[in-house]
């Protein structure tokens, strides 16, 4: 017996609801063994969470979790027990995947030897997933088996399938549904041969076996300890036919730009598709990959079977490069000729930490390979980096030193941020790390030791923006090498666990890179996002519960996760370490890698409920409410302190409520679509009611010195009285003390008066200013009722970003129409010992009034401009914070519409000049137009630059283009991506939605367009026109619904509609309503939706959105719509003729008997009722028996007039 859990009482009343909830577990057979005990066998690698365990122990007196059925024969059951059986049959211990890559005919060939350890002895079938992959032959032990079984499940649909029963035909996809029955995947199935002899053996004895077998050590047996049954070796010799596992790039003219790359955006969603595996992230093994691929560029299409080499091998390698295979643990790598074919190489790897199959991954193409340069590392290690892009990142051919500049410059960080994490979390799980660019990946993909990336990540030196986004970018890939690849979550619930570890990892990595005060702005930003997004949010705990499956990072599944269980990681730590001997995270952390590396953690999979135990033995206490209330609740609390000075009892009188805010935004921050899909799955969510736990408050006192208080949060309301340390004296005005914003600049108040006459109030408080939760302890929103000149305090003397950050909120709520706070904000924005993020921030503020925006205009010529004019300098970008603060004042002036200020910034567009500036403005110069309203004029001098001089990535192309500027050929890749989308967002949202010939075109595009990156972004493109459709409305210039648009039109008149709609756009159910009205009878939308998710071509994420943009558009309900032949219109008329009947077709009749049928008729009595029952025998002697009663007793006449009859049947 593995575990025994006990709870008290026995109801088990409703255990058939428990034993069908297939998102907890999945069902494969159910027997009773006594009255009222159940056992449940699960075939698949069993999930036991710790919502699974508490929802049962609802129901049973006892819970039993067995590894197989003999063991339950040891256990005396009884009345109100529960078994569960795990009978996996078998653990892979090894796989050795050979595929043979043709890149013309975009095809693959593979031949898997899987090496797997029976944990029974009589297993008698292997099941494999196999999903889309045409199985030629199998071996069994070298002996071909020809007992396998592997059918593809049929997504072909009859015409009874129709958009609004759309989620029948998505649970016949078995990657579309959260717990797939067997019926519907698609499997191998193989018998092992009865002959084949399993005994017991060593282990010892069994490691020279196989090339690789470390993994066999680990495996789980309920026999002795050391012994294993006798390894089975399979041989499956397949072809990958399908669309979802390997994508192929290999449209452009170009061989050196032909690539080929596995995916894994869709979690557990795309191993299968390339190899025989068991498709989980708990079943790991060791791994062989070889590839045979061509030698050459010019060895594509090519055959050289037994052959002479027809050219000299240097002259070749001189005029074509080589290709390069990209995969994990490169330092393993051997590469050997072709045995047969001579323009063919081999090339081998081999993975000896044990992986789950969806993080194996590689990537074949003519890349250049650059290695970082070996640093010496603070931590001792040296984990060797390679570096695999295309040897042309663009069609501009650039030179292949300018690509290394360009590389170096973008990932000269990646020993940076390993160096740390090692030194900080312990040591890389792999023994090397490779990242390969390709320019059609849409979203990066982190495999064992292998990361896929957008070569868009890569910037050259004259690149500001991208410094940031790709560093956070690499961070976040290496750390999911530790959490994520390494260790992974056991169940799709306990993702959070493993994001959240490498998100805190990676936000002490911006600590230690970019400073603790960037760390304080991010965390600030991150905290007031989380407060905005999640009145809409399910918890983090339960996020996939009732989703759209798969989960795929492509729709941004994970955004939210990503965003929030970091900050929850971080709460966790800083509540943590103000406990007695604790060290928080620091502790946590290291210690669950150690656990991974020593094999203390099972297969390496990680669940909620061993993080929890894990974090209460770091802190020697329990940690039960945080976990409940922020990770298996959502939403976050919003306080309201009142706060008093009490002179009498030198006491600070303070009030604490949680409130429930009701001003929350219909739609989510991500959009209207998954706002309404969020409430299509989960209408109800687990809200947190009262948040408990510890706060820091600080009192700034008098005297200057701050105070901090810990306080208890235990209930909706809290009220404490904090003891006053020094002795009560007025204020005083600090004219010369240090704060920040003491700068000068013409027309500004005198920084000694921070409000409107409230000197004499101001003398009279007992403190400068309060901060709530000055340790960071909690994610939420604070309302604290002090009063401005506090709030200017904290931000002229409170060194820590957050308060400052806090400060300027307070100044956004109220308004800036006084010169007073203008002018502290213009100090805040002119003082450069600010940090620059509080400086944008403060341009942000500043901008929320006419008279705010006038200041800003005067800090923009002060700083930017020439002397006494609206002409700005020319371009000088070295200061990176000056940079950032000048485009935070034009994107604030952008939201300004007053004509002076219109005029300022079309100015500042006209004369911007980038001559003598080392770093390029393209990223400027698109904030500058789009905060210019009438830009008709300039916009043909911009188009001409464009065409002579093209800016980086074509940007400032694809800018004008949304602006409704002509087309210009654009000259790179990325440009040309980025333009094609754009044309087909641009169609959709003119009323392309309703246009057959439109709804065609892009969803051709969508199913067969060969740029990768094109085809999933044009499904964001779908989705973002949905968003305009209901916030704008639908164009019109490709509209084709006439009558639809008449109707509206209509409508608009009548103002008690216009009322309706009004009220109906006030919840997200109501918008909902105003879409499918929209759409419910454009038929032609429809039948495309219907078809493209049959298409062959159409991969599982393509179908997930198709099937999720049904289930918004239109209400879905369980019925089918059968069509039948339609009845003649004739009646049947019997006549008797002597002792037979005759009967003929004269009227409608649903019963049809075949004309001149003759029928004997029994003899019967005739009542003067009419004729309502006929029997009818035509088998046996032709008879009919005709009555105005019913013949069986459980039919019954209720109800009989001229016209009908009402009969009622009794169920038997």
């Amino acid at each position: 017996m593995l575990q025994n859990f006990q709870c008290s009482g026995s109801d088990y009343t409703e255990v058939d609801t428990v034993l069908i909830h297939r998102s907890l577990f999945v069902q494969s057979g159910l027997r009773t063994y006594v009255e009222e005990m159940f056992v449940i066998t699960v075939t698949d690698p069993i999930k036991i969470s710790r919502a699974l365990i508490l929802r049962l122990l609802k129901y049973f007196r006892y819970l039993y979790v067995y590894s197989n059925e003999e063991d339950i024969g040891n256990t005396r059951l009884r009345t109100g027990d529960c078994v569960i059986v795990m009978s996996r049959v078998f653990k892979i211990a090894n796989q050795k995947i050979s595929l043979d890559v043709d890149f013309e005919n975009e095809r693959v060939n593979g031949i898997a030897e899987i090496v797997l350890i029976p944990l029974i002895q009589n297993i008698e079938y292997i099941t494999l997933d196999c999903n889309g992959l045409n199985v030629k032959d199998v071996w069994v032990e070298n002996r071909r088996c020809d007992d396998y079984i592997h059918e593809e499940p049929s997504h072909v649909f009859g015409e009874e399938f129709t958009v609004e029963n759309s989620h029948l035909m998505r649970g016949r996809f078995a990657d579309l549904v959260e717990t797939p029955s067997e019926r519907i995947k698609s499997q191998l199935t193989i018998k092992v041969p009865s002959s084949l002899r399993i005994t017991l053996q060593d282990t010892s004895s069994i490691s020279n076996y196989t090339p690789i077998t470390p993994s066999l050590r680990g495996t789980p047996s309920a026999f002795q300890e050391g012994l294993v049954y006798t390894p089975i070796t399979i041989m499956i010799e397949y072809e990958v036919n399908n669309v979802n596992g390997i994508k192929f790039d290999t449209f452009e003219e170009d061989r050196n730009l032909w690539n080929a790359y596995t995916t894994n955006t869709e979690l557990c969603a795309s191993a299968p598709y390339w190899m025989p595996c068991v498709n989980s992230l708990d079943e790991k093994s060791t791994w062989e990959l070889e590839f045979s691929v061509p030698r050459t560029i010019k060895d594509i299409g090519r055959s050289g079977i037994l052959a002479k080499k027809e050219d000299d091998e240097t002259e070749l390698q001189a005029t074509s490069p080589d290709i390069v295979i990209c995969c994990s643990e490169f330092t393993t790598m051997k590469e050997s000729m072709h045995p047969t074919d001579l323009s063919k190489k081999i090339i081998s790897f081999q993975i000896f930490n044990p992986v789950a199959p969806h993080h194996i991954g590689w990537t074949v193409g003519a890349f250049s390979v650059i290695n970082l340069p070996m640093e010496s590392l603070s931590s001792g290690e040296l984990v060797p980096v390679n570096i695999y892009t295309l040897r042309a990142l663009d069609r501009n051919n650039e030179d292949e030193n300018e690509i290394e500049e360009i590389v170096l410059n973008s990932t000269l960080v990646c020993h940076s941020i390993m160096d740390f994490y090692s030194k900080e979390f312990g040591s890389y799980p792999f023994t090397s790390y490779s990242i390969a660019f390709l320019p059609t990946v849409i979203k990066t993909m982190d495999f064992a030791g292998v990361t896929i990336m957008n070569s868009r990540n890569l910037y050259p030196t004259n690149q500001i923006e991208p410094v940031f986004d790709t560093t956070d970018e690499l961070a976040w890939a290496i750390a999911n090498q530790w959490s994520g690849v390494n260790i992974t979550p056991l169940d799709l619930n306990d993702i959070w666990c493993c994001v959240g570890m490498a998100g805190y990892m990676v936000l002490m990595f911006i600590k230690h890179f970019l400073g603790n005060n960037e760390l304080k702005y991010r965390l600030k930003i991150n905290c007031e996002a989380i407060v905005e997004r999640d009145h809409d949010m399910p918890p983090i705990g339960y996020s996939f519960v009732n989703g759209s499956y798969p989960i795929s990072t492509v729709s941004g599944d994970l955004n939210f996760v990503k965003l929030k269980a970091p900050m929850v990681f971080y709460i966790l730590d800083r509540r943590m370490t103000k406990t007695e001997r604790s060290f928080g995270m620091s502790r946590v952390l290291p210690k669950i890698f150690l656990q991974a590396m020593s094999g203390d953690l099972p297969n390496n999979t990680l669940t909620a409920s061993h993080f929890q135990h894990v974090c209460e033995r770091v802190n020697k206490s329990r940690l039960g409410s945080f976990f409940q209330e922020w990770i298996y609740g959502s939403g976050v609390p919003v306080f309201r302190v009142t706060q008093r000075f009490n002179r009498k009892r030198m006491v600070v009188e303070m009030g604490i409520r949680q409130v429930d805010e009701e001003d929350h935004a219909i739609l989510g921050k991500d959009g209207f679509f998954n706002s309404a899909l969020r409430y299509l799955q989960n209408d109800t969510l687990n809200k947190t009611n009262v948040f408990t736990g510890s706060m820091t408050i600080r009192i700034h006192e008098a005297d200057g010195t701050p105070y901090e208080h810990i306080v208890e949060i235990k209930d909706v309301f809290t009220k404490i009285e904090i003891q006053y340390n020094t002795k009560y004296r007025k204020m005083k005005k600090d004219t010369e003390g240090p704060r920040l914003g003491n700068v000068s600049f013409e027309g500004l108040t005198d920084i000694s008066q921070t409000s409107d006459g409230k000197e004499l109030q101001m003398q009279n408080e007992g403190f400068e200013w309060i901060r709530i939760d000055s340790d960071f302890e909690w994610l939420g929103k604070f309302h604290l009722n002090q009063p401005d000149y506090m709030y200017a305090a904290q931000l002229q003397q409170d060194g820590d970003v957050e308060a400052q950050v806090d400060a300027l909120r307070y100044y956004e709520d109220v308004g800036v129409e006084s010169d007073v706070y203008c002018s502290i904000l213009t100090r805040t924005i002119l003082d450069e010992k600010y940090f620059y993020g509080v400086r944008v921030e403060a341009c942000k503020t500043l901008a929320c009034s006419v008279k705010g925006a006038g200041y800003l205009v005067r800090i923009f010529k002060a700083l930017f401009c020439l002397p006494g004019c609206d002409i700005p300098k020319n371009n000088d970008f070295t200061n990176f914070t000056t940079y950032f603060l000048q485009k935070g004042i034009v994107e604030s002036l952008g939201t300004i519409d007053d004509e002076n200020i219109q005029k300022f910034l079309l100015s500042i567009l006209e004369y911007n000049s980038n001559d003598e500036n080392k770093y390029d403005d393209t990223e400027y110069l698109i904030l500058l137009l789009n905060a210019v309203k009438d830009k008709r004029d300039i916009v043909a001098r911009l188009v001409n630059m464009e065409k002579w001089v093209p800016s980086y990535h074509d940007k400032l192309n694809i800018a004008l283009q949304r602006l409704g500027a002509q087309d210009i050929a654009t000259t790179t890749r990325n440009g040309h991506q980025d333009a094609i989308i754009f044309s087909h967002y641009k169609l959709l949202c003119d009323g392309g939605l309703k246009n057959k010939d439109i709804l065609k075109y892009y969803f051709e595009s969508v199913l067969f367009e060969p740029d990768q990156f094109i085809r999933f972004s044009l499904l964001e493109q779908l989705i973002a026109a949905i968003n305009l459709v209901i916030n704008k409305g639908l164009g019109e210039h490709y509209n084709e619904d006439i009558q639809f648009m008449e109707d509206a039109l209509s409508d608009i008149e009548d103002e008690i509609t216009e009322r309706k709609e009004r009220n109906m756009r006030s919840t997200i159910i109501g918008l909902i309503t105003i879409l499918r009205n929209e759409f419910k009878d454009y038929q032609p939308l429809k039948d495309i939706l219907r078809q493209v998710v049959e298409v062959s071509n159409c991969t599982t994420y393509q179908k997930r959105i198709m099937f999720d943009v049904m289930r918004v558009l239109y209400s879905l309900t369980d019925k089918f719509i059968i069509k039948l032949p339609m009845p003649r219109d004739t009646r049947l008329v019997a006549k008797r003729r002597g002792k037979s009947v005759v009967i003929k077709r004269q009227g409608l009749m649903k019963l049809h008997i075949k004309a001149e049928s003759k029928i004997k008729i029994k003899k019967q009595k005739t009542g003067t009722l009419p004729i309502r029952f006929a029997k009818i025998a035509l088998r046996f002697n032709k008879s009919v028996t005709i009555s105005s009663t019913p013949f069986s007793k459980n039919v019954s006449i209720k109800k009989v007039d001229g016209k009908s009859f009402i009969v009622g049947i009794k169920r038997r």
